[in-house]
């Protein structure tokens, strides 16, 4: 997934399956027990439409049909990418005819030194709880505050020490692969987490509910001009909907009506760093 855009509903669905108005769905499964990032075949393998286009912005457009991978709703999608100074913003948009969830989002890696590991760069959150996973990374329903536990970012903190943690909410995951809660408000873009390199920052703004963080515990993959990415070569900043939310009504809504638009907004700005 990397520097996809995810969907139809992003993150993991436990065992790919739902519940929704007394009918139940199945997706297909594909991590471990559970489905995860869209079934088998997500918004990140699907041939997008260039909508319009120019030197700073491209609108991509896709319509994904009632009962692709399993999910209810013909569902029309807009993602526009668009380069302001030095911010990169990625604005999602989407109708449907049928009441269906949606999780977009943003798998895009970031290495801020441009080659090694992240195990050096420091992470803060702005926040100060999670979604407790169980062993199969799926939420509990629990959330669990992050003080003074290895997912303690709410300052600047050194990716490394968390990533090599013997903690069990650590060694479940591999390293970093975790929803961290900020205050839901759809109308407001706001600062979520920032990562620090050797010279850049980078900040993350959205109107998300949360943040999934993931140091890239099993890359293996093959990159451009001969580069190959190892476990922890990036970190992924998601910030999404809560995993699993279609089946945990005590957490943020993720179905979209029909009548109604899913607006979500992601920046991605690069500054230089001033020492922290």
């Amino acid at each position: 997934y990397m520097g996809a855009l995810i969907g139809r509903v992003a993150n993991r669905i436990k065992e790919g399956k739902f519940t929704l108005d007394g009918k139940e769905y199945s997706i297909p499964i594909n991590n471990g027990p559970n489905t995860n990032h869209g079934g088998l075949e997500g918004f990140d393998s699907k041939l997008w439409t260039v909508e319009d286009k120019s030197d700073n912005f491209v609108t991509l457009t896709y319509e994904s049909v009632d009962g692709e991978e399993g999910f209810p709703g013909n569902l029309k999608v807009k993602a526009t990418y668009s380069l302001e100074g030095d911010t990169l913003k990625l604005k999602f948009d989407a109708t449907t005819d049928k009441r269906t969830p949606v999780n977009l989002t943003s798998h895009s890696y970031f290495n801020l030194n441009g080659s090694g590991d992240i195990k050096g760069h420091k992470l803060k959150v702005n926040s100060k709880e999670v979604t407790l996973n169980d062993k199969n990374m799926i939420p509990t329903g629990e959330i669990i505050q992050i003080r003074e536990t290895p997912l303690d970012f709410t300052k600047l903190t050194e990716l490394g020490p968390s990533i090599e943690s013997s903690d069990e909410i650590i060694t479940n995951a591999g390293g970093l692969d975790h929803n961290f809660i900020v205050a839901p408000d759809k109308n407001n873009i706001r600062d979520m987490a920032e990562l620090v390199g050797d010279d850049l920052k980078l900040v993350v703004k959205s109107n998300y509910p949360g943040v999934q963080v993931y140091t890239g515990n099993f890359l293996d993959e093959e990159g451009r001009d001969g580069s190959y990415y190892h476990a922890f070569s990036g970190v992924a900043m998601e910030p999404q909907e809560f995993p699993d939310s279609v089946n945990h009504p005590e957490f943020p809504n993720t179905i979209l009506n029909p009548g109604e638009s899913y607006e979500r907004e992601i920046n991605y700005q690069i500054i230089r760093n001033s020492g922290e």
